[in-house]
This record gives structure tokens, C-alpha cells and sequence, in this order.
């Protein structure tokens, strides 16, 4: 309904918020939390027109009504209580006489069969159907039954309303919102000059007849009972929790923990090597692993990321680029990869993305089918469907460096990216670093299938504790995981060529964060196969890892390997790399099926490495 996107404000040139972006839906329940001073009040009076952000957009469709309680309003003082309520419903008397008109044309004309007549019909059962919604000629009874359940008594209704405190001045205040039933209710502090009986009399009213809502209100047993979705302004930017508000603080607690032993985990391993530096300083023999730590350590200087925290709500940084469109993103990409061949005197690079798994962005159409769509959609500012690390192999391509999908988000694998590799003469390469479980599953699946072995069921579970786990613990993450992890099995043991063998796999995926064990992975697989007359037996592996001993290899090989294809006038995708994937590309808008047979990738590779060394491919795939 109302969509809110990059919003900054600023006072003073202090930012308030910055980036904010957030979509309210038809129904929604929102409690809007943060601290004193942290923007709460300012963001209803920007969602309602109010007050105007320094930059970014609020769109909200024609036709939406937005009711608006404010903490502090001026209150008027020349009427009674009922004829102050009676205001809300000003707009009925003009739609009345619309609709008078209305109908007296439709009596007048005689062309019944004509378009412009079944348009006036149309027109007339619209504003007819609204006028019925806000009560018709009938409203009074709705008014009593409104500011009774406020707490006015009907003594109360022909007092003027300069007799009342400044407490139950709000409540008609409130009364006239509620009987207007605009599509948005914008709520600061509604409670504050209620009573118990008129608290609950208001929850029931949200819960039964209200259409979205957004409310900032201290009393925690209210937002509970009346919201289903809590939005924290926290540090500038807003956290998106779709639970209730005792839900938000259990999960907000467990966050903020798991981003500190994140924090500390990197600070301890900055101090290690500080440490080891001041220890072996000295010393003829470790001179030159100081120097090297040495170096490394001054050479740690991190350029602005392209981020959007709604791609990964589990981490926040702070060395972000603010306030970009998407099609600003690439353009600030494209001048760091400039700006960086220039500094370190570089005549080509490769880009390799070994940054967090995004939320799961799946393959659309309108926007990811052709080169021009997608370009679209980045000027548009659609962060529904352009992802950041979109903008990275954009800016990748566009800059003639090859990319490397690393983490198993959609990014090159999609049409438009394919086109703009084949406009550039680029290669490309995804996705997901294959390390842990999945390069067993691609290593120990073909010995089930050359043995004709049956399989029932692969169960595999992890534990991980660096931020990649972090980041996998919010679900929109790990479904991007997930997907990329169940599509290896599947193109091995075929249940098309072998249905008795493998008609029925049950695959399941686990990741489970667990902090103390930092980079150190577990994984665990229980395999169920079966043999001759459908013997079961069980298969269990535990594969004790480091994720980042394994994957940095790949990150070499691969930037290698790339560039490699580069100078020998490969470009698109390049197949031979699936040997390093989970989830290798291919053209599933043809019926391709990805290669996932380790033994199979491996034979791609060396085929590819001989043909671009000048030499002819020496053996064949099974």
C-alpha cells in the first residue's frame, strides 16, 4: 500500500535516518519502536505528508486515506462533544450529493448500451459501495457507539468540548479518525489519555475493523494485542521483525548477541596479530612473517560497500555507501574498480563476490529475462528484484572484468546477466564456493550411482559460528542456501534414468549458528541407501572444516582461471568452473541441467586448461 524508499532526514546535517526503506501492506500491523529521540514521531509525520525527508520517496497510491493522531495537536473549542464527532463524516454529505447526481443522470440518459454509461454505473457503485462503508445516512448510531467506547457518557455528547481536560479532547480527536476508517491509521502514543475499559475497547476496534496500522506507544500489553509486525529505528536505520512485539525483544536480544561475538571474534583475531607482531618483532627469524602481518595489516583498508541491510538483516556495517540507487550503485562500483586498477597499477582484474548469502531473489521474467529489463529495473530503483551484488556484476562487466559468483545468491544466473557477459566478451562463473558437504555430496553421490546403489534419503546438518552462519540464521538467507544445496543430488542420481534407485529421494539441509565454534565447521551427513532385494543400510560422515582454509584456494584458482579464459577469448559462462561450485550455471531456459558429478567437472577442467593452453582436449565424460 504505502512504500517507503531510501528515505534520509537530517537536521542540522545530522542524520536522523539514513537509507530507509519499507513497504506498509494492506492490514498490517505495526508497532514502530526505538529509543527517546530516535525518529519514531518524525516517521508518522513523514508517512502522513506532515513533514518532507531531506531525500527519498513515499509513495502512496491515489485514493488512500491516512488517519493521523499526533502526540500534541491543537483541539478546537467552539462546539459540543457529538458535533465535534459529527466532522468525520463531513465527506458523507458531499458524496450524498454526488451520488444524487449520479443517479439523476443515469435517469436522464438513454444510451444503456454505451461504454460511457457503464462507466457513470461503475462510478456510482464505487463511491456508492464508500459511502455505505463510512455509514451512510446512518452514522449517529455509529458515533455513539464510538465515543462510548472511548468512555464518554451520553450526558457527555451536547457539553462543549472546552469543558473537557486536554486528555478526553484527544479522544475525540481519536473518535473522528476512527469514524472516518481511513486505509492507514497513524497512531502516536493513543493511550496516554485512556482508561483500561477504553484500551480494550480500542484494541478490539484495531483487531476487528481497522485496515493498516502503524502506532509508537510505550505500553507494551497494547502493541502486543494489536500488532503482528515490530519495526525498530535503531542507529539511523530500520529493523524489520514480522512478529509480535514480545517476539521482536527476544529476537532483537539475540541478534544483538550474535553481531557482538561476531564483533569480538574479529577484534580477537586483529589482536592475535597484533600480538604475534609484538612478540616476534625482534626476532632475525620471524622477520619476515612480521613484515608480512605487518603489511597485511596496513593494507586492510576496505572501500564502501554496496549494501542494503534488507538483503542481510543479521549484520550491519557501517563502511557503506549511502543513499544510492541502485543504478547509483553501479555507477560508484564502476569508479572504484577504475579507481583501484589505476592506484595499484593494474592492467586487468577479476571479481570474485565471497560476501554474505542474500535473501533469495528468484528468476523473474519482467526484469531478469533480457539485458534491457534489467537495466530498467536498476534506473527504476527496484530493490525488489535487484539484489547489490547485481550492481557488483553489472559494474563487473561493464568495467571488462570477469565475475565470480561466490555465495548462491541469483546475481549472473539469469538471462540479462548472460547478455551483457556475451555484449562485454566477459566470462562469468556461479555460484557458491563448493567447500564443505556439498563438495562430499558431489564426490560420494557418483560412487552410489556406479554402483547402482538405491538412495532414500541424504539428511545434512551443519554448525558454523563466523558471520556467514550469522547470516544464514535469518531464513530469507538460508533459503537462498538451501536451494543452492539441494540442486546437487538431484542432476547425479537421476530419477529419470534409475526410478527405482532414486524415483524418491527425501533431502533435507540443516545450517545451525553456533557462535563458539567461530570458523571452525561441523557437518554432519546420515545417508539412507539401500542395496540388492531394497536392503537398507545407513551411511554416516563427519566432516570436521575450516571454512576459510578450504574456500581461499578456490579464490585463487578461480581469479586465475578466469582471467586465464579472459586472454583466451572465452566469454558467458564458463561451465569448466563448476568443479568449484555448488551450484553450477547453466541455460535452464533451454532445459539445460547443470553438471554436478565431481569426477564429471573435473574431466570439464582439464579439457578446458588443455584447449586454452593450445591443445586438444584429452578425455571424455562418461
Amino acid at each position: 500500500m504505502i512504500s517507503i524508499e531510501g528515505l534520509t532526514v537530517e537536521f542540522s546535517a545530522k542524520p536522523l535516518f539514513r537509507d530507509v526503506s519499507f513497504v506498509i501492506n494492506d492490514h498490517d500491523r505495526i508497532a514502530l519502536v526505538g529509543k527517546n529521540g530516535a525518529g519514531k514521531s518524525t516517521m508518522l509525520k513523514i508517512l502522513c505528508g506532515e513533514q518532507q525527508p531531506t531525500s527519498g520517496v513515499v509513495s502512496i497510491p491515489g485514493g488512500t486515506t491516512i488517519g493521523y493522531l499526533p502526540q500534541v495537536m491543537r483541539l478546537a473549542d467552539d462546539t459540543t462533544v457529538r458535533e465535534e464527532a459529527r466532522k468525520a463524516f463531513s465527506d458523507n454529505t458531499k458524496m450524498q450529493q454526488q451520488l444524487e447526481r449520479m443517479q439523476q443522470e443515469m435517469a436522464d440518459r438513454t444510451d444503456f448500451e454505451s461504454e460511457g454509461y457503464a462507466q457513470l454505473v461503475e462510478r456510482f457503485t464505487h463511491l456508492h459501495d464508500r459511502y455505505m462503508l463510512l455509514g451512510g445516512e446512518n452514522y449517529e448510531a455509529e458515533i455513539d457507539r464510538t465515543l462510548q467506547g472511548l468512555g464518554f457518557s451520553r450526558a457527555d455528547f451536547c457539553r462543549p468540548t472546552r469543558e473537557f481536560s486536554g486528555g478526553w479532547r484527544m479522544r475525540v480527536e481519536l473518535a473522528k479518525i476512527l469514524l472516518r476508517k481511513p486505509d492507514v491509521l497513524l497512531l502516536d502514543e493513543p493511550t496516554n489519555h485512556l482508561d483500561i475499559e477504553s484500551i480494550q475497547w480500542l484494541e478490539q476496534f484495531i483487531q476487528q475493523s481497522a485496515k493498516a496500522v502503524v502506532l509508537v506507544s510505550h505500553d507494551r500489553a497494547f502493541i502486543n494485542n494489536v500488532t503482528t509486525r515490530t519495526l525498530e529505528i535503531t542507529c539511523g536505520h530500520v529493523e524489520d521483525y514480522k512478529v509480535r512485539y514480545d517476539e521482536y525483544v527476544v529476537l532483537r536480544k539475540e541478534r544483538r548477541e550474535q553481531q557482538m561475538r561476531a564483533y569480538e571474534n574479529q577484534q580477537k583475531e586483529i589482536a592475535d596479530t597484533r600480538a604475534f607482531i609484538e612478540r616476534f618483532r625482534y626476532q632475525a627469524t620471524k622477520a619476515v612473517q612480521v613484515q608480512q602481518r605487518i603489511r597485511q595489516l596496513e593494507k586492510i583498508v576496505p572501500m564502501k560497500a554496496a549494501f542494503d541491510a534488507n538483503y542481510a538483516k543479521r549484520i550491519t556495517g557501517d563502511n557503506v555507501k549511502q543513499g544510492l540507487t541502485r543504478w547509483e550503485m553501479v555507477e560508484a562500483l564502476r569508479q572504484d574498480i577504475r579507481d583501484f586498477k589505476q592506484q595499484n597499477d593494474c592492467a586487468r582484474v577479476v571479481v570474485i563476490w565471497a560476501a554474505s548469502t542474500e535473501i533469495y531473489v528468484p528468476y523473474d521474467e519482467a526484469h531478469h529475462a533480457t539485458l534491457a529489463s534489467l537495466e530498467q529495473a536498476m534506473k527504476a530503483d527496484d530493490r525488489d528484484h535487484v539484489a547489490p551484488s547485481m550492481c557488483y556484476a553489472y559494474a563487473a562487466l561493464a568495467e571488462g572484468a570477469p565475475f565470480i559468483m561466490g555465495a548462491p545468491n541469483t546475481t549472473v544466473d539469469i538471462p540479462a546477466m548472460w547478455e551483457m557477459a556475451e555484449k562485454t566478451k566477459m566470462p562469468i562463473a556461479g555460484k557458491d564456493f563448493k567447500t564443505g558437504q556439498t563438495l562430499v555430496k558431489s564426490g560420494f553421490a557418483p560412487i552410489l550411482k556406479v554402483r547402482n546403489l538405491g538412495l532414500a534419503g541424504w539428511f545434512s546438518t551443519n554448525i558454523l559460528g563466523n558471520r556467514d552462519g550469522l547470516v544464514l540464521d535469518e531464513p530469507a538467507n538460508f533459503h537462498t542456501k538451501e536451494v543452492s544445496k539441494l540442486s546437487t543430488l538431484e542432476t547425479i542420481c537421476r530419477a529419470e534414468d534409475q526410478p527405482d534407485l532414486y524415483g524418491n529421494i527425501y533431502h533435507k539441509v540443516r545450517i545451525n549458528y553456533y557462535p563458539p565454534r567461530n570458523d571452525n565447521k561441523e557437518g554432519w551427513d546420515n545417508i539412507d541407501i539401500f542395496g540388492w532385494m531394497g536392503y537398507p543400510m545407513q551411511i554416516k560422515i563427519n566432516f570436521l572444516c575450516r571454512d576459510s582454509i578450504l574456500a581461499a584456494p578456490l579464490l585463487l584458482d578461480l581469479t586465475l582461471l578466469s582471467d586465464l579464459a579472459a586472454r583466451a577469448g572465452r566469454y558467458g559462462i564458463q561451465r569448466f568452473l563448476s568443479f568449484f561450485l555448488k551450484a553450477p550455471m547453466h541455460d535452464f531456459t533451454k532445459g539445460e541441467q547443470a553438471v554436478n558429478n565431481l569426477f564429471d567437472q573435473y574431466v570439464m577442467l582439464k579439457n578446458a586448461i588443455r584447449e586454452m593452453g593450445g591443445y586438444e582436449a584429452d578425455e571424455e565424460i562418461d
